[in-house]
């Protein structure tokens, strides 16, 4: 279990980065070995994982994209924080072209269609939290304003593909 305390923003993106990096080790060992990450990272990017599919030579409109994200605090909170916006822009959900995400606490692993986190969210809105311009600390004085969807897990759960303890995932609804 990982132990929880307060973070700054590069404490908090590199453990999602290395969640990233063991996701993409984990895929690859189970279902698509010459499964690869997004290097084209930019502020707003707009998947994390392709899911190669063996085929040459690679279209990417044809490969499985994947958006993982690592949220400690949901261990404790019970909830599932969907990104929206940031700095008044679009990003997460709103830009993703990832067809699955994968979401972690550090115990808990979700798996979800993108289309189901979206109808998640649109049939049970009176249920979901919405914040906007929610302040998160980047660096010492230093704030980036989120916009962002709080799903309680009970939830968010009957939308998912799978769920399980990180070891233990199978990923076979990635498809």
């Amino acid at each position: 279990m990982i132990e929880l305390t307060e973070h700054d923003w590069d404490t908090t993106s590199k453990a999602g980065f290395d969640f990233e990096d063991t996701t993409l080790k984990d895929i690859s060992q189970k279902k698509y070995p010459l499964s690869f990450k997004n290097m084209t990272k930019t502020e707003y990017s707009y998947y994390d994982l392709v899911l190669f599919n063996g085929k040459f030579p690679i279209v990417m409109e044809e490969q499985l994209k994947v958006e993982c994200k690592f949220d400690e605090f949901g261990l404790i909170s019970k909830n599932i924080c969907i990104e929206v916006g940031c700095n008044g822009r679009l990003s997460g959900l709103a830009l993703t072209t990832a067809q699955f995400w994968i979401i972690s606490d550090g115990v808990t692993t979700f798996i979800a269609k993108t289309d189901e986190i979206r109808r998640c969210i649109a049939e049970n809105d009176q249920e979901i939290e919405y914040k906007k311009k929610h302040r998160v600390t980047q660096k010492k004085g230093e704030y980036k304003e989120m916009d962002m969807y709080i799903i309680p897990r009970r939830i968010f759960e009957p939308y998912c593909c799978e769920i399980g303890k990180m070891t233990e995932m199978k990923y076979d609804c990635l498809v």
